[in-house]
């Protein structure tokens, strides 16, 4: 009963997937190595990447690493592995293992495409993954079109924070429910959540400080006030994957 310990809500636990390098060498290479060349001397590097999943808790430091998935050359294959397609093959493998698991999945940006997301409804997968408006100019611009409608939603929270600084801390929570991803498909819509956190302090000379955090997701989960600030924790936990999983083990 381990993974009790690691639920969100309803039994469901978040994974968080990412990239990281894991061989470079300008002269020792394998039948599995992918190619860089460089533009300047015109001479290749061989390296490794594969994809990493952790099972991850907002509240906890510890993390549940899953089998990583290679990014390395396949057979019959005269182009390099990508991510993209790592993922796939992740998703697939995962889901045979784990065929009941009530996950969410946390990406970046480069995974909140339209394949993704249809491979994942068919593999009854939930997702919270982030976009952003140089990736998904389409999605962003269809929100700030909503704006004169009463389909988009704001709403905002004041803390106080901090023991011997007191620090003010403001979130602003912006969403809308069943928008497009892109406009290249009328298939595929998603719940989008932007949030934006400030935190001002004066310092001990008498200057105001002030420290500014933004982030944005697409999400299949419906968006209210009182769900907005669950997706978010979520969203943000992704982050445990880089220190907590890729750093720890490599280090």
């Amino acid at each position: 009963k381990l993974l009790e310990d690691f639920s969100i809500f309803a039994g469901t636990v978040c994974i968080s997937v990412d990239g990281t390098g894991c061989f470079f060498s300008d002269k020792i290479r394998c039948e599995c190595c992918l190619e860089k060349r460089h533009k300047s001397t015109n001479e290749k590097s061989y390296y490794h990447h594969m994809l990493c999943g952790a099972i991850v808790h907002p509240n906890k430091n510890t993390v549940i690493p899953l089998c990583p998935e290679p990014i390395s050359a396949q057979d019959g294959q005269t182009k390099n592995d990508c991510e993209q397609n790592a993922m796939k093959r992740f998703l697939i493998k995962f889901r045979e293992d784990h065929p009941k698991l009530k996950v969410i999945l946390l990406v970046d940006a480069l995974h909140s495409t339209e394949p993704i997301l249809s491979l994942l409804e068919k593999l009854s997968i939930d997702f919270v993954m982030a976009v952003k408006p140089g990736s998904h100019p389409k999605l962003f611009e269809a929100v700030d079109q909503r704006e004169s409608t009463r389909e988009v939603h704001h709403f905002e929270e004041v803390f106080t924070v901090g023991v011997n600084i007191k620090k003010t801390k403001t979130c602003h929570y912006r969403f809308t429910n069943s928008i497009l991803l892109n406009h290249q498909s009328t298939r595929q819509s998603v719940n989008f959540l932007e949030y934006w956190e400030t935190l001002q302090w004066v310092d001990q000379w008498g200057t105001l400080q002030e420290e500014r955090k933004h982030f944005s997701w697409a999400t299949n989960y419906s968006l209210y006030n009182s769900s907005c600030k669950q997706i978010c924790t979520v969203g943000r936990t992704r982050w445990k994957i880089e220190n907590e999983n890729n750093n720890t083990l490599k280090n």
